[in-house]
């Protein structure tokens, strides 16, 4: 009898000594996975057309400023940005510039984009670089003092085609290579 309840209390100490284990292996790959995606991101390009916009809050505009070091005002900065989900869940997409977020995108757009890349690594935080267009003004009777343009696709569906985890070249060849066929069969486009 004793030793079947000491073989009771072993399995039952050796079950929650593996589930620990797990939970902490499953914790150190997450840590691991962040990294490597904050190393390594998507890249998405569209030949600098800036074609979705953002306001940037004026809390943010002070802190953008400080990061950036920018002292010149009334002129457009061209600099790196990245798009990340917030939530695991979530359809909210927010854009930082060095670890600044700016913003959220539109909801419309984020939910659109989020189910075009519903089967990659954006779905589980892979950021999406892209260029984003700073215009900075000094003017104090506006309600924002920065509004960013990014370049990003009008068309949030056709993200997932353009998307390239090599580098910035390769995701232009790509969007180039989207782009070109739908140029040459529009009849309205003038050569």
């Amino acid at each position: 009898m004793i030793f079947l309840i000491l073989a009771v209390i072993l399995v039952i100490i050796l079950t929650i000594g593996l589930f620990h284990y797990d939970q902490a292996r499953w914790r150190k790959y997450k840590i691991y996975r962040e990294m490597y995606f904050h190393k390594n991101p998507y890249f998405v390009s569209c030949n600098q057309t800036f074609a979705v916009s953002l306001i940037v809050p004026r809390y943010n505009y002070d802190r953008l400023m400080n990061t950036l070091m920018l002292t010149d005002t009334d002129l457009n900065y061209q600099t790196e940005a990245l798009l990340q989900k917030v939530g695991e869940q979530s359809r909210d997409v927010a854009v930082k510039v060095q670890n600044v977020t700016l913003g959220l995108l539109e909801k419309n757009y984020a939910t659109k984009l989020c189910e075009s890349l519903k089967n990659t690594d954006f779905d589980t935080g892979r950021p999406i670089e892209v260029l984003i267009l700073l215009n900075v003004t000094n003017r104090t009777d506006i309600s924002s003092r920065c509004s960013a343009c990014l370049d990003l696709p009008i068309s949030p569906e056709v993200t997932q085609s353009i998307l390239s985890d090599q580098s910035r070249s390769d995701a232009e060849k790509k969007y180039r290579a989207k782009i070109k066929p739908v140029i040459a069969d529009d009849p309205d486009f003038e050569k």
